[in-house]
């Protein structure tokens, strides 16, 4: 029956199962969810990322059973592929089922792949069932009979191959509306699986068969329409198809099956008319989570509607038109929910910037932005995006965390210019590639970047396959092959490699896999059975099977060591070899194992890096030889090779240098150099011994090798090479102190670093054993390199080595002697050569450079002190007598400036009182050998003593006439008269001669009424004695005379002899003898008195 249907009515062209007036909202799962089955739709198992692994136990054949449901194996999961699973028994289901691959059981993953026959027939439970997230693609006989309440069927993207038997949908009543994405059906059947069924709109995307007998689709519900919008094989329908169906409306995809099947059903009770056709046309058709359908004029209107719907899950979009139309996507529209687009071969033409809000899925687009010059910009973010043959050209840059192309590759510009960029998001970014090129045909890996992993589902793509791009697996962690293909142009370093698939080796290009390889690959270029020179490298404990080109397994042996560039080998031997053969220059050899030298081994002729990962050794046996032709790096490594040599013989290129570094250890036999040309460093850093190192020299008798100590022995210490080096050209120290003895000039020039970088500083030194000599010595500036040497010894060094003009010290070990000579060098009367100093010996004490000897010899400074004959009062002198020696001999003496013409060492020398400066006063002694010692001391004048002398002179001459008590005080104010003091402190000396005159003042004349002796009778004062000697003289009592020391001064003495003694009396009776000593006493002192002051005039 023939009838036009409005926009309402255009909504029931149904894509999946429509229920009710409202959409139930059933829960919908990512693929990486399990199947949820059972009453609670809401019961998620995910799949654990240690799955494929353990799964022994179980066969194919076996029923296993999942939340309620019970499955069949039929096909075990492998270390890279899920297993598959029928479902034989859905009886304990009820409600919404949602079936989804990647299952897990017992530490595996399942795919589903069938329903059986019966599966789930006569379960009066089951509402709904959504395998759209499954790989079912077979439907057995009667499997949903009787299920009288099941009302939504949604079937995967999988061609539905195997859904050829009856009953499959017969007594589900509640089932009247059916989406099929793709049905291949026979005529080898004659019941059809939608008979008996109350389908009354069927919908088939793609209808293929191979004949379908009469009736198949007879007995459906009366005003039966049929959808067949996409491809129709040419007998797929016949006249007698509908059988005794009444009115039914068969919708096509085009005019032209339009036109042909309404032939074929004239006469019949079947109204043929274009799909979408009506007074409303409906371009999109909307497909809600719980597959209910709604019909959109437009694109824009689709979006809309499912951005304002309530409804939360995956929606789906069917563009209605032919490849012929071009859609637009509105700008500044997104959709917030996730969503996959059919645009059925149509165009699209998308705005200059899309930002995704949820995932997203597009495919079957015919062009993109074709007859426009926009070039479009999709950020997808954290979501999900897919595009399933896509056009190949229009867009300027996709990024996102997960993005997958499938069937086509995304382009920029049409015909050239501007290439799409592919960029990931995140930590975690993966892009997949499915069905693109051909294991014959493989296309250029787009231009990518920031993606950790890269999937190949039946891709064949080429890395770095044009000069467009380059590095393009840079930072990818992981490949997963999944039946496809990855080649190589260049070297890749690529931690994870898994899946199974082709690896294409090209230009000699290394795959290098660091972490872990599992899976079953094919070489196809490669004809080995062996994977050394196969080009991919392998980590330790890889799994999985290799074969090449003419199918035979490929041994993956354990490596022992890894080359840079060129991958693992099992032995030393074969990396060698492949190293001889490759282009490069330099290799880092590292090694997975220790490694045992049986025999002589010679090196290429590359530049080669050994590292033994800090934990390897590499061994060689007794007697046999390592030859290096070029430069040589041990590290990390251990060496066990004590009588066993390296030996360098002669290369073509440049400098070489064999060093074994700081993070070396163990023992070498011999390090020998017999190039007999070209120079040779050999460079010791690490706490490797050796038995000798043997340079070489050249045919002109040049020495040629070099030996580098770094941080080798200490100056408590010190490495002995007495017996350990020949024919050195240079020994230089870096941080290194070696000894030297007797002849050491086997060790060539003793230097630092003349190469270092700047501001850098060595340390180091020689330690002198007894006397020795050595070739040259050449020190760098700023360097802290010392010489130690006992005080007697020698050091001779026989050559000139004028690369630089330092000084090195020399610390001395013992009590010096003035004259000995340290150290013997050949002239420098340019001075341009090394200097010696004394580093330790003191201030007064320095070598001596005698040319004429060309000898360094020990030289100290004049000494220069107060003699005794000096005087020093409070801190000064007041007079100045200098002791001045020196053994050289005396050149110069100056004083305050001035210069004394002549001195001769060892003479008391007074400086000219006028040279003399009152304080601080300067003598600068200078030697014949140019020391100069500095001495100061502080000078006051003498003091002016005059009135001093004048009062002693005034004293009266008879002191006998007065009183005991007031000569004593007199003598008392003599006995505090102090002598040298400085004209600082003349007021001091005043004082004395004051205290002095107040003592004469008070001389008191002896009185009349003294008592006298009994049994006298006092005389007459004007008597004159009998005899004159017993009236002795008038004494007159002075000052001693001072003792001047150079330190201390000296107090004068008191003038008598004794300050007890008492002074005889008028009128005393004594004796003779008494008179006259104190006469005699008298005179004495005042002659004292009289000759100081005629000294001091």
């Amino acid at each position: 029956m023939s009838q036009k249907r409005s926009k309402k009515a255009s909504l029931a062209l149904a894509m999946a199962v429509f229920v009710g007036a409202g959409m139930l909202k059933t829960p919908v799962y990512a693929k990486t969810e399990t199947v949820v089955t059972g009453s609670d739709p809401t019961q998620v198992v995910t799949p654990s990322a240690s799955a494929r692994v353990n799964h022994s136990e179980l066969a194919v054949g076996d029923e296993i059973h999942i939340n309620g449901l019970v499955y069949e194996i039929t096909r075990m999961p492998t270390s890279n592929a899920n297993g598959r699973l029928t479902l034989i028994d859905g009886q304990a289901a009820s409600g919404a089922v949602v079936i989804v691959d990647g299952m897990e059981y017992q530490g595996a993953e399942y795919n589903i792949t069938a329903l059986d026959a019966n599966a789930f027939a006569g379960n009066t439970s089951l509402t709904s069932i959504d395998m759209r997230q499954s790989s079912v693609s077979s439907i057995g006989r009667n499997c949903f009979n009787g299920c009288t309440s099941l009302s939504s069927v949604h079937f995967s993207e999988s061609s539905i191959t195997n859904m050829l038997y009856g009953g499959v949908f017969a007594g589900c009543t509640s089932l009247t509306q059916l989406y099929v994405p793709s049905i291949h059906l026979s005529s080898k059947y004659s019941n059809s699986p939608f008979s008996r069924s109350s389908i009354q709109e069927l919908t088939i995307d793609q209808l293929s068969s191979t004949g379908i007998k009469s009736n198949l689709l007879n007995n459906m519900p009366d005003g039966f329409t049929l959808n067949l919008p996409g491809d129709i094989s040419s007998n797929a329908l016949v006249a007698t198809t509908f059988g005794t169906t009444k009115n039914v409306t068969l919708n096509l995809g085009t005019q032209e099956d339009v036109d042909h099947y309404t032939s074929v059903f004239e006469g019949k009770d079947v109204n043929v008319q274009l799909y979408g056709s009506g007074e409303d046309t409906t371009m999109a058709i909307v497909s809600d989570p719980d597959g209910a359908e709604h019909g959109y004029a437009s694109l824009q209107e689709a979006l809309n509607a499912i951005n304002t719907s309530s409804t939360s899950g995956a929606y789906a979009i069917r563009i209605m038109d032919s490849g012929s139309t071009t859609v637009e996507w509105p700008a500044g529209v997104t959709l917030n929910k996730m969503a996959t687009i059919d645009f059925n071969g149509a165009s699209v033409h998308f705005p200059e910037t899309l930002t995704l809000q949820a995932p997203l899925t597009i495919k079957n687009i015919t062009n993109i932005n074709s007859g426009t010059n926009v070039l479009t910009t999709l950020n997808a973010g954290s979501h999900a995006f897919t595009m399933i043959n896509g056009g190949s050209f229009g867009f300027a840059k996709i990024s996102g965390s997960n993005l997958t192309f499938s069937g086509t590759l995304p382009g920029g510009q049409f015909g050239g210019g501007t290439q799409v960029a592919l960029e990931g998001i995140g930590d975690a970014s993966i892009i997949t590639l499915s069905d693109i090129g051909r294991s014959d045909y493989y296309y250029d890996l787009p231009n990518m970047t920031g993606f950790n992993t890269l999937v190949l589902n039946r891709a064949f793509l080429e890395a770095d396959g044009s000069t467009t791009f380059h590095d393009q697996l840079e930072g990818v962690d992981t490949i997963q092959l999944q039946d496809g293909g990855l080649t190589l142009n260049q070297n890749a370093t690529i931690p994870s490699v898994s899946g199974n698939g082709e690896l294409r080796l090209h230009q000699n290009a290394q795959l290098q896999v660091t972490d872990s390889f599992s899976g079953n690959f094919s070489l196809p270029e490669y004809t080995g059975t062996e994977l050394v020179g196969s080009g991919l490298t392998l980590p330790s404990g890889a799994s999985g099977t290799l074969t090449n080109q003419n199918q035979q397994p490929i041994t993956i042996s354990e490596p022992i060591v890894s080359v840079s560039g060129l991958g693992n080998y099992a032995s030393l031997d074969s990396a060698l070899a492949a190293i001889a053969q490759d282009d490069a220059t330099a290799y880092t050899i590292t090694l997975l194992s220790d490694v045992l030298l049986n025999a002589d081994i010679t090196l290429p002729d590359k530049d080669i890096t050994m590292d033994g990962q800090n934990q390897y050794q590499l061994a060689m046996s007794t007697n046999h030889t390592m030859t290096v032709q070029n430069s040589l790096t041990l590290e990390n490594i251990n060496l066990a090779m004590d009588n066993a040599t390296i030996s360098y013989m002669r290369s073509q290129n440049g400098n070489k240098t064999i060093t074994l570094s700081g993070t070396t250890s163990g023992k070498v036999g011999t390090i020998q150099d017999i190039s007999g040309s070209r120079w040779l460093d050999i460079v010791i850093e690490g706490n490797v011994d050796f038995d000798k190192i043997i340079g070489t020299t050249s045919s002109i008798g040049t020495q040629l090798t070099d030996l580098i100590l770094v941080n080798q022995g200490s100056k408590e210490s010190p490495l002995d090479l007495s017996s350990k080096v020949e024919n050195l050209a240079a020994t230089e120290l870096n941080h290194s102190w070696v000894i030297v003895s007797g002849d050491a000039t086997h060790l060539g020039t003793i230097r630092t670093d003349y190469n270092k970088e700047s501001g850098t500083n060595r340390t180091g030194g020689l330690v002198i054993e007894g006397s020795a000599t050595v070739s040259r010595l050449s020190v760098n500036s700023n360097d802290d390199f010392e010489v130690w040497m006992p005080s007697d010894a020698l050091l001779t060094v026989e050559e000139r080595y004028s690369y630089y003009r330092e000084q090195v010290p020399i610390y001395v070990e013992g009590e010096v002697v003035e004259g000995h000579v340290l150290v013997k060098a050949p002239s420098n009367s340019n001075r341009n050569m090394t200097d010696y100093v004394l580093a330790n010996a003191g201030e007064n004490v320095e070598l001596y450079w005698n040319e004429d000897a060309s000898v360094y010899q020990v030289n100290y400074a004049p000494t220069i002190s107060m003699s005794s004959e000096a005087n020093q009062y409070n801190g000064a002198y007041t007079e100045v007598a200098l002791m001045i020696v020196d053994t050289q001999g005396i050149a110069s003496v100056v004083v305050n400036g001035q210069q004394e013409t002549s001195f001769e060492s060892g003479k008391l020398y007074t400086p000219a009182s006028e040279w003399l400066i009152q304080g601080e006063n300067t003598v600068m002694v200078t030697d014949t050998l140019g020391m100069t010692t500095t001495f100061t001391f502080r000078y006051d004048a003498p003091a002016n003593y005059q009135k001093v002398e004048e009062v002693l002179a005034s004293i009266p001459a008879d002191l006998t006439i007065y009183t005991e008590a007031s000569v004593q005080a007199l003598e008392e104010a003599i006995a505090q008269i102090q002598y040298g003091i400085g004209s600082s402190d003349q007021t001091q000396v005043d004082e004395m001669a004051q205290a002095v005159q107040l003592a004469i003042d008070g001389l008191e004349l002896k009185g009349t009424d003294e008592p006298t002796d009994p049994g006298t009778t006092p005389e007459d004062p004007d008597t004159t004695p009998e005899d004159p000697d017993t009236t002795p003289d008038q004494p007159i009592i002075t000052p001693s005379e001072p003792t001047i020391s150079q330190e201390t001064p000296v107090t004068p003495s008191n003038p008598s002899s004794s300050q007890n003694a008492a002074t005889p009396q008028t009128g005393d009776v004594a004796p003779l003898s008494m008179w006259a000593t104190f006469t005699v006493l008298a005179s004495s002192m005042f002659g004292v008195v009289l000759a100081k002051r005629r000294k001091q005039d």
